[in-house]
């Protein structure tokens, strides 16, 4: 009742007072002002959001190297400024291009989308030789499906010319990364002479096949071996004719510098670097490191290394290799099924494969290899030495034995 007989008045007060009025209208007018302004505002939020990928790896990641093919292959009138590099594989020696501190705008169908290449100086650059990484940012409006659509082209583009390079590439770990240092070798998998050579390269080759049927199963596709013997017997040699028959990189994880810290960033990178076939994770001399279940480094713990090859850490597609000359210093959790697939013993060679490596490097029939005893490192380095002469040769392996006891 009270507040019936209040609003006549304040009605007729509104009406008769002009300042009253004259308030009201511009309070009407600011409130618009304001959401005409938010709306402004919103448009043009929505006008400028621009929709970013890039490429922030060192060392070419896979993504970088992707875009890097399109560039040069699709796009090569376009850039102003780029950097040559010379690769080469079994096909002979051959340049690509990658731009170097560029912008440019590209045409992906209708959508425009800028490209923009960038040098970056590292603050901490001193330890690994390594002062600049550079990206690579694609930019685009409104069409973000377009670009998702552009970059995964240029990935399937650069993983079929991978695929057809047919060439490995040596990585190895550094700081959170990883660092490529050349090619991997031509070595054919007929100049590896051992027992344990045939099982490794059957069953490497089953799985690369496979990969589906992993997939089909719910299966984690990786694989682990562990190649154990004496010094020199050749189980970086195996390891190097394997990844050169089936053309795949090389990835030394270097545990002299690996903590628990950097072991999360330089995992997570395996994935990102080279090819996208798999890859194998090569832990050489695990030994030195490891004594059962104790780590001889203060900063890297046994649990970590078991994150490493199945668990969190480890990445589809990675063909864990262990060597060691101690088998029997390790700890059964470190090697068990599931972490190691297939154990190896690579051991000194026999008279036989002694012969058949003789054979093999002086292309001819050889006589008189009655002895064993000594590794195959030392029989490749003999048999370089005296490359013209296979006689003297095995005349000085033979003397070899005589003088030294068998390795063990």
């Amino acid at each position: 009742m009270i507040l019936q007989d209040i609003l006549p008045h304040i009605k007729q007060a509104l009406q008769s007072n002009q300042f009253l009025e004259g308030g009201a209208i511009l309070g009407a007018l600011a409130a618009m002002a304001h959401a005409l302004k938010s709306l402004i505002v919103f448009l043009a939020n929505r006008i400028l959001r621009t929709i970013t990928f890039q490429a922030v790896f060192q060392e070419h990641s896979f993504t970088f190297n992707a875009i890097s093919h399109m560039i040069s292959t699709r796009y090569s009138d376009k850039p102003r400024s780029v950097e040559v590099q010379s690769r080469k594989s079994d096909k002979g020696r051959y340049n690509k291009t990658v731009p170097v501190d560029d912008s440019f705008i590209v045409w992906h169908g209708l959508v425009p989308i800028v490209v923009q290449s960038t040098t970056h100086q590292m603050e901490n650059s001193g330890s690994d030789g390594m002062p600049l990484h550079r990206t690579i940012s694609l930019t685009t409006w409104f069409f973000r499906s377009r670009l998702h659509d552009m970059v995964n082209k240029a990935t399937d583009t650069w993983q079929l010319a991978c695929d057809a390079e047919e060439l490995g590439w040596i990585w190895i770990s550094v700081d959170r990364g990883w660092r490529r240092i050349g090619p991997v070798p031509n070595r054919p998998i007929s100049t590896v002479i051992g027992p344990a050579v045939d099982k490794a390269h059957s069953d490497l080759s089953e799985f690369i096949r496979e990969r589906e049927w992993y997939n089909e199963k719910g299966l984690a596709y990786k694989r682990g071996y562990l190649l154990w013997g004496p010094p020199g017997t050749g189980k970086t040699s195996l390891c190097k004719a394997l990844a050169s028959e089936f053309g795949l990189d090389i990835c030394v994880l270097n545990l002299a510098s690996l903590t628990d810290e950097s072991a999360v960033g330089i995992m997570s990178e395996l994935g990102e670097i080279g090819s996208q076939r798999p890859k194998i994770l090569l832990i050489e001399d695990i030994d030195s490191y490891v004594d059962g279940r104790v780590v001889k480094k203060k900063d890297l713990r046994f649990s970590t290394l078991l994150n490493i090859f199945d668990g969190v850490s480890s990445q589809d597609g990675t063909i864990l290799i262990i060597t060691t000359n101690h088998y029997q210093n390790l700890d059964p959790a470190l090697i068990r099924p599931g972490r190691i697939d297939l154990q190896l013993e690579v051991g000194l060679p026999t008279s036989a494969e002694i012969k058949t490596y003789l054979e093999l490097f002086y292309g001819h029939s050889v006589e008189g290899v009655d002895f064993s005893g000594v590794s195959m490192s030392m029989v490749q380095e003999m048999c370089v030495s005296n490359k013209l002469d296979h006689k003297m040769c095995i005349q000085r392996l033979a003397q070899l034995v005589k003088e030294q006891a068998p390795l063990k």
